[in-house]
């Protein structure tokens, strides 16, 4: 029998650049699977089966390692490599191929076709790997998983297998938990302004947490760089701000465009919604002004001082607060509220306007007034690009951030006893049906209610009452005097006693301890008030019920008010008829109805209150907060921190404070209209909607 004769390998020869184009973008890979991808190559143009000899493996491999090398020094740099590499590149590689009886098609096997181990079960997974379990040790398999991963390439996975293997015995049960450990995430500069101001951080107190928290390998807070970038970000532009070592003010259109600014980036999605379908985009403010002593006294002197008179016991401020953006649909011809403050009473958006070192009188606030009713007669609408269409936002400026002395002064009124809407005096307040008949002052109704300080007024006003029980007239001299101030320090030691109220006593440097929440206090425990003052308890309940109706942001149902404050008005002159009825109450009972109808908005978002909270706050910026190596910086410190703490953006991005809601009395919530599923109010506090912390 003749031996069968020997088929003789067969030979490949391939350019070092081919070699190199196959490969190129696997180089990180081991020899081994480099070759593979050399043989399938092959496979794929000569359309056979090829397996390369030992030989040919072999001398494939030191070309790699070769080539790899020459990749490394030309920095994986392709132009470079080419170039520097062009005759070597070009020079045929020998491959040696496995005779060809040696490549045998696999054999037919009948039954089901093998899975592949990657997608077989977990049971059959054990099952396959039971004899390796059973003959090796942990240790071994280990190491033999941490070599397949670096031949791989797969380098970090290598380590990590050496680390548990290796490792403590806690190593592994750390990196399982590091696979469910929530990833640290650090505050952005807008959140790490808005802590600051919430937690009325200094600079140097901010940095000495952030050194803490690196000390303890948390990056939570960004550096006061980026803080300090945030702020600028919340200054309308310089060019429009004027400081002085006595004022700071900003110009009206330049402090609107940019609160505009910064409420579309808030509300940048419901914009975006709303700019096919709405038009004729307005937003509505409301502004004041209030004058303020007891502020600090520094030992420093003004440089255009030479006659000795300024001083900085008192401030002027001027401050505006947005309520609303509002827009027409244009299907339904209805109003759309884009934004609505949700806190409309609060100095949280209490924007300032003007701080000045000036004491308030009646020709001082005029000048003042008249030159912010200037600005708002020259306002242009605010444009912008959103989303590649043109928005334009109006502007609607009313005065009703005002007290009683303000509106003294801009109506020309010279006496606190005298009423601005109808000009009668306190002696015919009492005659009910004689100012009903008095025609009103219509263009003073813009000043709105003044709520806050109706609340202090109704309050004093039934104090004083109660003090003048005993000798019943309006003005005590003499003997009654002295009858007056006994009874007055007993009705003082009782609300000290029974509610711990220090109710009528003057405060060190300015004002008494008549505040509002001493007032409301009072009018909550209606039944221990009218106990020790010994009033009648069904006229402090209807005062209660009016000042909430007034301060509710709620819509209110005008007749039935009206029918109801007039009926107390009685009711008081009834009670009372010796004591002349204060001006204030005079206003609340009998024309605060027309005010209300000429409001556009609930008359409880046009309260003074978001304007009177910031006054302590200038008083404590100004000692906490400021510098105080010239008087220009402080004041300059000063109004940036009143910017940044009213600013839209940084404003919206605080939580705000779980309060205790206080319902509204039932006989409040008759005189109310019904809310509708078009003007929800659920982001209005049900009586007091202030928030005075900063």
């Amino acid at each position: 029998m003749d031996s069968p004769q020997e088929n003789p390998s067969a030979i490949t020869s391939l350019k070092r650049k081919e070699i190199f184009d196959i490969i190129k973008t696997s180089l990180t890979k081991s020899n081994k699977s480099l070759i593979d991808l050399v043989e399938e190559h092959l496979k794929t143009v000569t359309g056979k089966p090829i397996s390369l000899s030992a030989g040919g493996k072999s001398v494939l491999g030191k070309d790699l390692s070769k080539l790899r090398t020459k990749w490394s020094e030309s920095h994986r740099k392709l132009d470079k490599f080419l170039a520097d590499n062009a005759l070597w590149l070009e020079v045929d590689v020998k491959l040696r191929e496995c005779p060809s009886n040696t490549l045998q098609e696999p054999a037919s096997v009948g039954g089901r076709p093998s899975t592949s181990f990657a997608a077989s079960s977990e049971r059959t997974k054990r099952r396959r790997t039971q004899s390796m379990r059973d003959h090796h040790e942990v240790d071994e398999l280990a190491f033999a998983l941490q070599m397949s991963f670096r031949n791989s390439g797969n380098v970090d996975a290598a380590k990590v297998v050496k680390d548990i293997a290796e490792g403590s015995p806690t190593t592994a049960t750390r990196y399982r938990d590091s696979l469910t450990a929530k990833r640290e995430k650090q505050l952005t500069k807008d959140e790490a302004l808005s802590l600051l101001i919430e937690s009325k951080l200094s600079k140097n107190m901010y940095n000495t947490i952030r050194t803490a928290s690196i000390d303890h390998n948390c990056s939570l807070y960004p550096s006061y760089k980026k803080v300090q970038e945030a702020k600028k970000d919340c200054y309308p532009p310089a060019v429009d701000m004027r400081i002085t070592e006595t004022s700071a003010e900003v110009k009206l259109q330049a402090l609107l465009d940019h609160t505009v600014e910064r409420i579309f980036r808030v509300q940048q999605d419901v914009i975006s919604s709303l700019l096919d379908s709405a038009y004729d985009t307005e937003l509505i403010c409301k502004w004041g002004c209030d004058g303020t002593s007891g502020q600090s006294t520094f030992k420093q002197k003004f440089d255009d001082d030479s006659e000795g008179t300024k001083t900085d016991a008192n401030i002027f401020f001027v401050s505006i607060v947005p309520l609303q953006i509002l827009s027409v649909e244009k299907s339904t011809q209805k109003q759309i509220v884009i934004w609505k403050n949700p806190r409309p009473s609060s100095p949280r958006f209490c924007r300032p306007l003007k701080i000045e070192f000036l004491h308030e009188t009646a020709e001082s606030t005029r000048l003042i007034v008249n030159d912010i009713q200037d600005q708002v007669q020259n306002l242009t609408p605010f444009q912008t690009i959103v989303d590649g269409k043109e928005v334009n936002v109006a502007y609607k400026v009313l005065l009703t951030m005002v007290d009683g002395k303000v509106c003294n002064s801009l109506t020309c009124t010279s006496s606190s006893q005298r009423c601005y809407l109808c000009d009668c005096t306190s002696k015919r307040f009492n005659n009910i049906d004689d100012i009903l008949r008095t025609p009103l002052k219509e263009e003073h109704l813009q000043f709105g209610i003044s709520s806050l300080h109706a609340w202090i007024r109704f309050f004093e006003c039934l104090l004083h009452i109660s003090y003048k029980l005993d000798v019943k007239k309006w003005q005590s001299r003499g003997d009654d005097k002295a009858k007056v101030a006994t009874r007055k320090s007993n009705i003082q030691k009782g609300f000290r006693q029974q509610l711990g109220l220090l109710v009528d006593m003057p405060k060190q440097g300015y004002g008494s301890t008549n505040d509002g929440n001493t007032a409301r206090r009072f009018f909550e425990n209606a039944a221990i008030s009218a106990s020790i003052t010994g009033l009648d308890l069904s006229l402090i309940k209807r005062f209660h019920v009016i000042l909430q109706v007034i301060s509710c942001g709620f819509e209110i149902d005008v007749p039935k008010y009206e029918a109801y404050c007039i009926e107390t008005a009685r009711l008081y002159v009834q009670l009372y008829p010796w004591f002349c009825m204060p001006t204030t109450v005079h206003k609340i009972l009998l024309h605060s109805s027309k005010i209300i109808e000429s409001s556009i908005l609930p008359i409880g978002q046009m309260s003074e209150e978001a304007q009177e909270s910031c006054n302590k706050f200038i008083k404590q910026y100004r000692q906490d907060f400021a510098r105080k190596c010239t008087r220009v910086k402080n004041m300059e410190d000063v109004f940036q921190r009143l910017l940044v703490a009213s600013d839209p953006v940084i404003s919206s991005i605080r939580k705000l404070p779980k309060k205790k809601l206080k319902a509204l009395d039932a006989e409040a919530v008759r005189l109310l209209k019904a809310p509708s599923y078009e003007a929800p109010s659920s982001d209005d506090d049900s009586a007091h909607p202030s928030d005075d912390e900063y």
